[in-house]
């Protein structure tokens, strides 16, 4: 699997950070990340209590780490610079155009430039998810097209005392299948699904890489972040949002050569 493939940039240029629980959630979260400790003791303990660190595999972050220092200073353009001119069609993974299945929201899509060692360290990510998971005693994770193949790509809002930067939420057990345990329709993508449902793997199916950590996000019903995270409607399918995050700027997936 390489995670090198990439959809459009987006388009909204906001800056401003969002209000909303969900949001203070997310900058709280990315804070907690950074090592440092909320003012609230009981909120900072629950909200350590639903990340559980993944161990990355060896890779390096020198480039991703001054993508993300161009980011904070020249936002979205940064990222598109660091992508080729070229664009490549998004590969037919696993039968997926059988179901009439698009898993991006572009047919073609750029890779990073520099060597590729942007694009092996995306990858290396997407690798680390799944093996670690398992390390950890998480719910395992295959990098398939039913579960782990994307990650949304973001940048996080100005504020004061602290530098933009990018980070990564990752997506596992997207496409689950439907039944009477998930008895959700998530379309044609979901046809053929060989993901059995698992309650636990779903709570924790939202990965996020930040400042040179990867944790799971626990969206569990006894959560904190089930409540305070999860935007109305999303919560079946335990899907944490990027914006809460930061502004939303692309998608990076996994594809099979």
């Amino acid at each position: 699997m390489q995670g090198d493939r990439r959809a459009p940039l987006s388009s909204n240029n906001s800056t401003d950070p969002p209000d909303g629980l969900r949001a203070r959630t997310g900058r709280d979260v990315l804070d907690i990340l950074t090592g440092r400790q909320l003012q609230n003791q009981s909120r900072d303990s629950a909200l350590r209590a639903a990340l559980h660190a993944v161990q990355l595999l060896p890779t390096e972050l020198g480039f991703w780490e001054a993508l993300s220092a161009n980011a904070s200073r020249h936002g979205i353009a940064a990222v598109a610079g660091a992508l080729t001119s070229a664009t490549y069609k998004v590969p037919d993974i696993e039968g997926a155009s059988e179901c009439r299945c698009q898993l991006t929201t572009q047919p073609v899509a750029r890779r990073f430039q520099h060597d590729s060692r942007l694009n092996r360290f995306a990858s290396t990510l997407f690798e680390s998810i799944a093996v670690g998971a398992s390390d950890k005693g998480l719910p395992a994770v295959a990098l398939d097209r039913f579960d782990l193949f994307h990650a949304h790509i973001f940048l996080t809002h100005a504020a004061v005392g602290r530098p933009r930067e990018l980070g990564l939420l990752f997506h596992a057990k997207e496409y689950p299948q439907q039944g009477p345990a998930f008895p959700v329709n998530l379309g044609f993508c979901q046809r053929n699904s060989t993901l059995a449902f698992d309650q636990r793997g779903m709570d924790l199916r939202n990965l996020l890489f930040f400042r040179g950590q990867l944790c799971a996000l626990d969206v569990g019903e006894a959560s904190v972040l089930h409540a305070d995270l999860l935007m109305d409607g999303l919560q079946d399918v335990r899907t944490v949002l990027e914006t809460d995050l930061g502004q939303a700027i692309a998608m990076s997936t996994t594809s099979t050569r």
